[in-house]
């Protein structure tokens, strides 16, 4: 989806990344 964004951002905030995509994947997922 967004390599070069997710690669910047990763770098500046991994945890903000990992917080934002598990929050949205797992809500994604368990509450369609």
């Amino acid at each position: 989806m967004a390599a070069a964004a997710g690669g910047k951002e990763m770098m500046r905030a991994p945890h903000i990344l990992i917080k934002h995509k598990g929050s949205r994947c797992k809500a994604s997922w368990k509450d369609p």
